[in-house]
Order: structure tokens, then sequence, then C-alpha cells
């Protein structure tokens, strides 16, 4: 949300005060929480998709050193299934 784009003094930071506000907004939509509170065991099942995560998107973040040259991670990744609505 935008509010985590603030810094502690309430300001936008130096870098985003130029930017138009409608383009600040539309960025912070997308932003993801960094403790969003939600874990692996949280997620029932889907344990081949789970793992497909991890490999592709969660362990190269980690360790970029390991996912380099021929051992780079593939460049995307297709969920698919029913909707599922909470």
């Amino acid at each position: 949300s935008l509010e985590m784009l603030y810094g502690p003094d309430g300001e936008l930071p130096e870098k985003l005060r130029n930017l138009e506000p409608r383009l600040i907004e539309h960025v912070s939509n997308e932003i993801m929480d960094k403790d969003p509170n939600v874990h692996w065991d949280d997620i029932a099942g889907l344990g081949h998709a789970k793992r497909c995560v991890s490999e592709m998107v969660i362990l190269p973040l980690q360790r970029p050193d390991l996912f380099m040259g021929c051992r780079s991670p593939g460049r995307g990744l297709l969920l698919f299934g029913p909707p599922v609505s909470a």
C-alpha cells in the first residue's frame, strides 16, 4: 500500500518526490508486505507448486551466487487451477 513508501518522518523518499502520484500509487499497489504472516504450512497441499516457487523464485533471491550461468533459474512459471475464494 501507499503508506509503506513513506519514511519515518512521514515524507516520501527523495527519489519518489518527482514522480507522478498516479504512478507512485500504481507501483505501491503491486508491492507485497515484507512480512505478510503467511507460511508454507498455511497453504494446504500443492507440494509440487510450492517446490517450484521455492526453486525458481525464493532460492535464487536468497542465494543469487548459486544461480548463475547454466544454473540460472527458469524464466517463467505457469500456475493454473480452479479459482479459489476465501
